[in-house]
């Protein structure tokens, strides 16, 4: 009877959750709900789940209950077979469950932080799986100690594991189609902003802070090139920057990462300022742990500039950001391109405008005084 009563219990806890997967939009409030929910039923005494950056390699804990726990020991890589979190890391390579049971000789889980604590721990680790896809993991352990997961107990929590990967995968279309409708709008800001801003500094101020917002970025600036003159010019600078700048030190034979940038000729990311080939030493004691985004301003296969987006940690670069970045600047150097061909034009028209004045006063002195 205790057997089918902690089913029927689990059951219950299971139906509650995918009612929770059918009306939340937000990933981390449904994760941590739904981890509230295992506990709260009396099933088990902690729950977690961890989700794999796009690098598909490092799981970090989004939600747990249960315990308070240091999410720094629940961040693991699954290619390092040293980690600590063994359930998590064979539960995602195997794409399938693995079973924690109390063990003396040759325990995989040893140096767990749910172990140290709680010696006779039971627990089972799930995969998150989207058809070839693996999201993450979901771990729960028993209330009881020895206890064991029966077949039973496992599909139904394999079977909600598959619920949430499947709400987690249709909230991140969602937000995919959210993000797609903000850049779309951006780069038409960016295009009405180029138009009806003839000022060249203003126009790129105003359209690097909406892109800075976009983007969450802790920083930006733009450059600009004159030809072949190699010192290029500061064209834009967030005010969270402006004083560093002010201040910089950098020395005459300093590698900048502008420079890097439009050698490059295309985007190139910096993760760890003190850790990369496309800054010289000193700009990296000036930003330490920064992250960076450079991309260069080509238009009409002219190299004008570049546009740099700062974070002052470390910040992993998504697909969609460097898209909307790469398609932000490639607006901007047309912008920099027309307003420079605009100048040129009128350069033009005014030294048009003055060899017609003094061709005119030239005639004027003749009808003036004819010469003799």
């Amino acid at each position: 009877m205790k057997r089918e009563q902690r089913l029927s219990q689990i059951l219950r806890t299971v139906t509650d959750i995918n009612q929770l997967i059918v009306r939340e939009q937000d990933s981390q409030t449904l994760l941590s709900d739904a981890c509230e929910l295992l506990i709260r039923g009396r099933g088990y005494s902690f729950a977690w789940v961890g989700l794999l950056e796009p690098d598909n390699v490092t799981l970090n804990l989004v939600a747990q209950a249960g315990d308070d726990v240091d999410p720094s020991k629940f961040t693991s890589r699954i290619d390092e077979e040293a980690e600590a979190l063994v359930c998590a890391r064979n539960a995602i390579l195997s794409r399938s469950v693995f079973l924690v049971t109390p063990s003396e000789a040759d325990d995989p889980c040893k140096v767990c932080p749910r172990r140290v604590k709680n010696p006779n721990r039971t627990g089972i680790a799930l995969p998150l799986l989207r058809d070839e896809r693996v999201l993450g993991t979901l771990v729960v352990d028993h209330t009881l100690p020895n206890a064991v997961f029966n077949e039973e107990e496992t599909d139904i929590l394999q079977g909600l594991a598959n619920d949430l990967a499947y709400a987690l995968e249709k909230i991140e279309a969602d937000q995919r189609l959210l993000r797609y409708a903000r850049n779309q709008r951006l780069l038409n800001e960016i295009t009405t902003t180029a138009l009806e801003t003839p000022d060249l500094y203003a126009m790129l101020d105003i359209v690097m802070r909406k892109l800075s917002e976009v983007l969450r970025a802790d920083g930006y600036y733009v450059t600009l090139w004159n030809g072949e003159d190699t010192n290029p010019r500061l064209a834009a600078i967030s005010v969270a920057l402006q004083e560093t700048f002010d201040n910089l030190k950098v020395g005459s034979d300093s590698q900048l990462f502008s420079h890097a940038i439009l050698d490059a000729g295309k985007a190139l990311i910096i993760e760890d300022m003190t850790d990369t080939p496309y800054a010289g030493p000193d700009m990296a004691s000036q930003f330490p742990g920064w992250s960076a985004l450079g991309l260069p301003l080509i238009a009409n296969n002219q190299k004008l500039g570049t546009v740099i987006i700062c974070y002052n940690q470390r910040h992993l670069f998504i697909e969609d950001e460097t898209e909307l970045a790469q398609q932000a600047a490639n607006q901007i150097a047309l912008a920099v391109a027309k307003s420079n061909l605009d100048m040129e034009t009128h350069s033009k028209a005014v030294e048009l405008a003055s060899l017609y004045t003094a061709a005119q006063d030239m005639a004027s002195s003749l009808l003036t005084h004819p010469p003799s």
